[in-house]
């Protein structure tokens, strides 16, 4: 296994957004508002690797923006990805759906919408060697446990 002081990933940011994940991240109640529906997201994204282990390396970029996806008009959570299918986004959309219901959707992009048009963006999980990764810091990346 490699040691996460020693992984260093390829991070490439994507030039274009074709398909985004996204949360309404004030509209989920229970027990995974506050943030605790990235709970949901950790265990998809293990459960995907688990499926599919040889996953090329890939990264999941997110960002907070405000946006009018869901009734509330309030801030979302967004992800995308230029490595991980389509498919990875529709399972994760109908795992999240069970718990955090409406609060959650897939969206094409049907126009042109380059990355690097959107401020904030942050490497969220990384995918490489059969596993997940998460920045523990600036520089450091772990395995997600």
């Amino acid at each position: 296994m490699t040691d996460a002081l020693e992984f260093t990933p390829n991070l490439r940011r994507p030039k274009k957004i074709a398909l985004l994940f996204v949360v309404d991240m004030w509209g989920i109640e229970g027990p995974y508002a506050d943030g605790n529906w990235h709970k949901l997201i950790h265990q998809a994204a293990r459960s995907w690797i688990t499926e599919n282990p040889d996953q090329e390396p890939a990264t999941l970029w997110s960002v907070v923006r405000p946006c009018d996806f869901f009734e509330n008009g309030t801030s979302c959570y967004m992800t995308c990805s230029t490595k991980l299918p389509d498919i990875f986004f529709d399972q994760l959309n109908s795992y999240m759906a069970q718990y955090c219901g409406p609060h959650v959707t897939v969206a094409e992009v049907d126009f042109d919408l380059p990355f690097n048009s959107i401020e904030g963006w942050r490497a969220y999980l990384h995918f490489e060697q059969g596993q997940i990764w998460e920045q523990s810091d600036a520089i450091s990346w772990r395995a997600l446990d």
